[in-house]
């Protein structure tokens, strides 16, 4: 944020903020910088690990839509996460560039 604190999750409807989408064994972790993404990726190894659990790095992969993130690296243990620019989440995709619309064809 422009004050300088920090954000968890992202808006989407006046005060709400959502920050994880939960579904299944899936977790999306939703934050504004990288920076807050890391420490949330922190903040749930350490708590899986206290549950005797633990994040699967080949299965965990990172997407970034804001354009300053678009070199950024996040690390579960040694591992790097593989980037990814898409997504299905419930059925519908989830990418980081809006599609060209489609041409229609006429007649």
């Amino acid at each position: 944020m422009p004050d300088g604190t920090k954000t968890w999750g992202t808006q989407i409807s006046g005060t709400l903020r959502v920050n994880a989408l939960l579904y299944a064994g899936d977790l999306g972790l939703i934050c504004e910088s990288l920076e807050v993404l890391t420490e949330c990726v922190r903040r749930l190894e350490t708590k899986t690990r206290q549950w005797g659990l633990t994040i699967n790095a080949g299965k965990t992969k990172l997407m970034t839509t804001n354009c300053d993130a678009e070199y950024a690296r996040l690390e579960i243990g040694v591992d790097s996460l593989e980037r990814v620019d898409k997504f299905v989440c419930l059925g519908s995709m989830v990418q980081t560039k809006t599609p060209a619309p489609r041409k229609h064809k006429e007649g």
